[in-house]
């Protein structure tokens, strides 16, 4: 379609006329939807109506909850100790939560111990498997070994009754 055709429909178009029964339902429309009020001017404070009636009424609102709120805050505490010292409340017995809190600590402390034991113990074998891997490990020299069996004093060799006897004794 070429600018020319399109010249053309818009022309036939612009002869399209409402019918007589939506003009006069849009017109009635028109009129009886309310005016818009003029606008509010920026800086209204000045007018003293305005003033006295949603800035007196402003501050009195927040003057009442700020009272409110400091009441609360300093009566409300005072008010709920008998409910929650009598443990009415479930989850109110704060030595319980402090308790409980106390001994999952103390757990995780000693996971976390163990952790570290873990962890060093793991690093220990590692390097114990390389100085293997690599033929340096000192705890396989045959020499050392001998060397330090030597020093160790082995216990004077004890018959079974012997054994027995010292059992008994502990056990009496």
């Amino acid at each position: 379609m070429n600018e020319q055709a399109i010249i053309e429909k818009l022309g036939k178009l612009r002869g399209i006329n409402p019918s007589a029964d939506f003009a006069e339902r849009s017109k009635n429309i028109i009129l009886s939807t309310q005016r818009l009020s003029t606008p509010k001017r920026a800086f209204a404070f000045y007018n003293l109506k305005h003033l006295l009636t949603e800035g007196v009424g402003s501050a009195l609102s927040v003057g009442l909850v700020s009272i409110i709120a400091v009441f609360l805050l300093t009566n409300a505490p005072k008010a709920l100790n008998p409910i929650i010292g009598s443990n009415i409340i479930p989850g109110a017995d704060t030595t319980a939560l402090v308790n409980d809190a106390n001994a999952a600590v103390k757990d995780i402390d000693i996971h976390m111990q163990e952790t570290q034991l873990f962890d060093t113990a793991a690093q220990k074998a590692g390097l114990a498997l390389k100085e293997t891997a690599n033929g340096q490990a000192p705890h396989t020299n045959t020499s050392l070994i001998e060397k330090e069996s030597s020093n160790i004093a082995t216990p004077e060799t004890t018959s079974a009754t012997d054994i027995n006897n010292i059992l008994d004794q502990l056990i009496k």
